[in-house]
């Protein structure tokens, strides 16, 4: 089975979710919005860069009227979190009384949401969702909607980097203490 993981440095990782299931999944969850907001205008919101695969199939799949815009926070260096910073913001005419739903790629600590969730509040909207692909398992209540529920483990691929590799993987991989051999 060691063709089925992938080698970064010192560090091993799994395929730990398939494409065809990330997509289906991702129709599943614009169905439920779509519902939710019926006949609503929607402002998507993507947390750049890891959720361009992720709300490029959420807006593919959505059949409600909308528009989006995008912002930037860093919080990652290696697989170690630090000090968020917002590289690129919203201005408040973007936001205000506008039906707002984020969209992330991960809530993984949820120091960044919880961050994300002030800003955006502050800026007025006319109500506010937070849809993620995936979701650390003690975050739940962070989000509206999520694709899977994971374990506290670092993942790459479907947007998701280390050390800005790996976005390309159309698979999602987990890492992995131990390979295992054939």
């Amino acid at each position: 089975m060691i063709d089925s993981y992938i080698k970064y440095k010192d560090l091993y990782f799994e395929k730990y979710l398939k494409n065809q299931d990330i997509v289906r999944r991702i129709k599943q969850i614009t169905s439920e919005i779509d519902e939710f907001y019926k006949d609503e205008e929607i402002l998507f919101i993507g947390v750049l860069n890891g959720v361009v695969p992720f709300m490029n199939h959420v807006l593919l799949n959505s059949s409600n009227k909308y528009s989006y815009k995008f912002l930037q926070v860093s919080s990652y260096s290696g697989t170690t979190s630090g000090k968020i910073n917002l590289q690129l913001g919203l201005n408040k005419d973007d936001v205000a009384n506008k039906n707002v739903l984020l969209l992330e790629d991960i809530i993984d600590s949820g120091k960044t949401i919880n961050y994300l969730n002030e800003y955006i509040s502050s800026l007025s909207p006319k109500s506010y969702k937070v849809a993620s692909l995936l979701v650390k398992s003690n975050n739940i209540e962070l989000c509206d909607w999520y694709g899977f529920k994971i374990s506290d483990k670092f993942v790459i691929g479907f947007g998701l980097d280390l050390d800005e590799s790996f976005r390309y993987l159309k698979d999602i991989y987990i890492k992995v203490n131990n390979v295992k051999k054939r």
